[in-house]
């Protein structure tokens, strides 16, 4: 089992990374990508 000063640098290191991911996302919403794919299979297929 790991130690509880090794848990609490874990939790250090991971909070910046889950904010940031958190604050991309709110601000980028994701993109359709399957519906862009789906247009661009109609358009190739004769």
């Amino acid at each position: 089992m790991a130690s509880p000063g090794c848990l609490w640098l874990l939790a250090v290191a991971f909070l910046p990374w889950t904010c940031a991911s958190r604050a991309l996302q709110h601000l980028d919403p994701p993109a359709p990508l399957p519906l862009v794919i789906w247009h661009g299979m109609a358009v190739a297929i004769p």
